[in-house]
């Protein structure tokens, strides 16, 4: 197989001739030239057996090959920015767009051209455009945008972490409490029938009918009641004001590993644990009262 450009009179022998995009882009695998002239396909006795002297420019080259397509249209890379001037992406094409021009021409080199690194790895701008010109932006340039990014992750972050306790804590309340081996829930419904029940055995001074998570109902005398009754407001009091005091010191930290540290149960300091203290004593007075004037 062999092959012959349109403006010489030499022929040259090539190994093969591959498709590479049909009716595009043509590979002459051999030692043939980077001529754009267009060529014929011969035969070893050099008769012609296909045209493609419309296949004028070289798109890619290597050892060995070349690449030729009669794509003629020159192609530009686009450097595309935002209202502030920084270069946001790249556009590779033949058509007219908006932005700063990098590069023009044909073949492999731009149409193929690696997109490039227009971020850092804190995600901001590495290039922005001044006067029509592309340039590195500068610490000054990052500063307050960093500020800003670091507020929106210390945000999200106590966010998150609140959102995490607060799951366990409600978790926590209707998961109940545990007496002699035995659970019980405290939904919204069990809250209303334990204390309907509590108030009825103490004014009655009779056992009422309720039942542990999965077991039979039985008679609960008013001590047992009563018992259950405030193991169960003790549980969604000390819960809720734990759940809320944390909260409270999340929000007074501005360290986001600190804050991603932070596990449900860890022990409350300072005016958090002070508060706590003095919600549970205020509680359980209530409690108290409550059962001593139904008493």
């Amino acid at each position: 197989m062999k092959i012959k450009f349109t403006d010489s009179a030499t022929i040259y022998k090539i190994d093969s001739l591959d498709i590479v995009t049909y009716g595009k882009l043509i590979q002459v695998n051999g030692n043939v030239p980077q001529n754009e002239s267009g060529f014929i396909l011969l035969d070893d006795n050099e008769n012609i057996i296909n045209s493609f002297e419309d296949f004028v420019v070289v798109f890619n080259a290597g050892d060995g090959f070349v690449q030729f397509t009669n794509d003629t249209k020159e192609y530009k890379i686009y450097w595309q920015f935002n209202k502030e001037g920084y270069v946001t992406h790249q556009i590779i094409s033949a058509d007219e767009y908006d932005g700063i021009i990098k590069d023009r021409g044909q073949g492999a080199r731009i149409v193929n051209a690696p997109y490039p690194e227009l971020f850092d790895a804190d995600g901001f701008y590495l290039y922005k455009v001044v006067d029509g010109k592309i340039v590195d932006v500068t610490a000054e340039d990052k500063e307050p945008w960093m500020a800003e990014k670091n507020k929106k992750e210390l945000e999200e972050a106590k966010a998150n972490k609140k959102a995490e306790i607060s799951s366990i804590c409600h978790g926590n309340i209707l998961k109940g409490v545990e007496i002699n081996g035995s659970q019980y829930r405290y939904d919204f419904a069990d809250q209303n029938n334990i204390s309907n029940m509590t108030t009825l055995a103490i004014q009655t001074g009779l056992g009422v009918p309720y039942h542990a998570d999965g077991e039979d109902c039985r008679i609960f005398t008013r001590d047992e009641i009563v018992e259950l009754y405030i193991a169960e407001e003790t549980n969604v009091t000390h819960n809720t004001t734990y759940n809320n005091q944390m909260k409270a010191y999340i929000d007074s930290l501005n360290d986001i590993d600190a804050i991603k540290a932070i596990k449900y149960g860890d022990e409350l300091t300072g005016s958090y644990l002070e508060t706590y203290n003095t919600m549970m004593a205020q509680a359980q007075a209530i409690i108290e009262a409550f059962v001593g004037h139904n008493n």
